[in-house]
């Protein structure tokens, strides 16, 4: 399934993969999902 929803994406999938441009920069299970670093790169925000 692609999901844009982070929160559902948490709630029901198994892995899920972060992707940017293109190209997959993380595949992981929702409970080690959050990198800050690469959050933030991929979404281009700052967070604090």
């Amino acid at each position: 399934m692609i999901i844009n929803d982070i929160n559902l994406a948490m709630k029901f999938a198994d892995k899920i993969s972060q992707l940017s441009k293109g190209k997959i920069e993380k595949v992981s299970k929702p409970q080690n999902f959050f990198d800050k670093k690469l959050f933030m790169h991929i979404c281009g925000l700052e967070m604090t």
